[in-house]
């Protein structure tokens, strides 16, 4: 807006001055827009250099007695205060921030037998181990994580940095959703089912962006991930509920969600691309919605279930944008909404990380508010952990806690020591011996961002694995 606010007001002096005067306004304004358009051309540039990866193919392994590789791909894009650590890494290798095929290579060992979960762990260097993979101890671990087990397949990788998170603690029931952009319709923040939420208000469509400043925040590799309401849609009503997903401005035909009958279905795009049916699940409840996107190689997950793998989508990303809407002869009975939209880049590869750094931190391991109890739709991240470390058996690991500054440094400091321990929890119980695990809390003492804003604390609350 600045630059065209200095060449418009060029524009005026030139249609005011003198004909010489005139003349040297033009060539000013000339040059303005010259450098404007170079500007513009630098600032794309920049950002296809940060995300610009390199796009290996991938390559079916033998999956008996091992784990499968970090699928290569995927850039990058560390926080402002981590600029400087990232710039001394001469070489970074990425993967592909989606799930990774269903093969059983990819799963926790104890799950690729054919047997029950016996409990004993199935790595070649030790034959039995009481204290690990128990039977009991998942037990144990799903009754305080009610949910994550239902996650076991779940694939999904969210991105590393944060670019927009809004989970609406900035507005009050009954405000507008400060954080938006109502392009259609109209929208109020209220509370639904235990938490606020963005509530279509419209009887009509109502269709809403981010509001960020830059008209263009998406490239080549993103997630996006948000909660919908699923009200009382039932399998012989007549409900429906269309949620409908826009990548870019200049997209015409969505990626739609359709509830309908009990079921969720839809297509991305065309009918060419069929999303897969699945039941909606618990009525009157929240669920989970996941999208990665990757040089035309799109992935989409409803809760735990895979519903879209389609690896030439025609789009070219650009922005953000979702409309919600119901059917009319239900709109006033029918309760939908929207909540914790989360939009992120990058996604180092692990094994690399560890490799170059000995550490890594992840922000995408996610609790409830003030609590230790793990989203069940974390799985995917901490699935990824669990088969780095059956492969590398001969590393240790230091499970360290990190929290944002939301409340007393000593309360923070006791949440991430009870995070760190949870974590560590749940790793056993997939058959990670307990001696190669030991914790520790840092509260919100080692921050990687000062500022207050909703994706500074995102990133600050992290979890970070260093190898011994």
């Amino acid at each position: 807006m600045r630059y065209l606010s200095i060449t418009l007001t060029l524009l005026f002096l030139s249609l005011t001055a003198s004909t010489a005067e005139a003349q040297i306004f033009e060539r000013i304004k000339l040059k303005v827009e010259e450098k404007i358009e170079e500007i513009a051309k630098d600032i794309k540039s920049e950002v296809e250099k940060i995300l610009e990866v390199e796009n290996e193919e991938e390559e079916e392994e033998e999956v008996e007695g091992t784990t499968e590789s970090d699928e290569s791909i995927l850039g990058d894009d560390e926080v402002e205060e981590a600029e400087e650590e990232a710039k001394e890494e001469e070489e970074k290798t990425y993967e592909y921030l989606g799930d990774d095929k269903e093969e059983v290579a990819d799963r926790p060992k104890e799950e690729k037998t054919s047997s029950t979960d016996s409990g004993t762990n199935t790595s070649t260097s030790t034959s039995t181990n009481t204290n690990t993979g128990s039977s009991s101890k998942k037990e144990e671990v799903e009754e305080k994580l009610p949910g994550y087990n239902e996650y076991k397949n779940y694939r999904f990788l969210p991105g590393e940095m944060t670019l927009f998170y809004d989970d609406l603690s900035q507005d009050g029931v009954a405000d507008d959703p400060s954080r938006w952009n109502v392009k259609e319709g109209s929208a109020s923040v209220m509370g639904v089912n235990g938490r606020k939420a963005i509530n279509a208000v419209s009887y009509n469509k109502t269709v809403l962006s981010p509001a960020i400043s830059s008209p263009i925040y998406l490239s080549n590799a993103f997630t996006i991930e948000f909660d919908v309401f699923v009200d009382d849609i039932n399998r012989n009503g007549s409900a429906e509920v269309n949620y409908e997903i826009f990548l870019s401005n200049d997209q015409v035909k969505p990626i739609v969600l359709n509830m309908q009958f009990g079921q969720l279905s839809g297509k991305v795009l065309t009918d060419d691309f069929p999303l897969e049916s699945v039941d909606l699940g618990k009525r009157k409840a929240w669920h989970h919605v996941a999208l990665s996107f990757y040089k035309g190689k799109l992935k989409m997950y409803y809760d735990e279930k895979r519903i879209a793998d389609f690896a030439d989508v025609a789009i070219d990303p650009d922005q953000f944008r979702i409309s919600m809407e119901a059917n009319a002869f239900q709109t006033k009975k029918l309760l939908y909404a929207i909540s914790n939209v989360k939009i992120a880049y990058g996604g180092i590869d692990i094994q690399k990380k560890f490799e170059s750094k000995g550490a890594y931190a992840t922000s995408t391991i996610l609790f409830d508010e003030g609590t230790a109890n793990i989203k069940a739709y974390s799985r995917g991240v901490i699935t990824r952990m669990v088969s780095l470390m059956k492969k590398n058996e001969d590393w240790n690991f230091m499970i360290v806690g990190h929290t944002d500054n939301t409340s007393s440094a000593a309360d923070q400091l006791a949440l991430s020591k009870e995070r760190a321990e949870t974590i560590k929890e749940v790793l056993i119980a997939q058959g990670i011996d307990a001696s190669r695990l030991s914790t520790s809390g840092k509260g919100n003492a080692a921050r990687l961002s000062s500022k207050n804003t909703t994706e500074a604390k995102v990133n600050n609350r992290r979890v970070e694995f260093i190898k011994l």
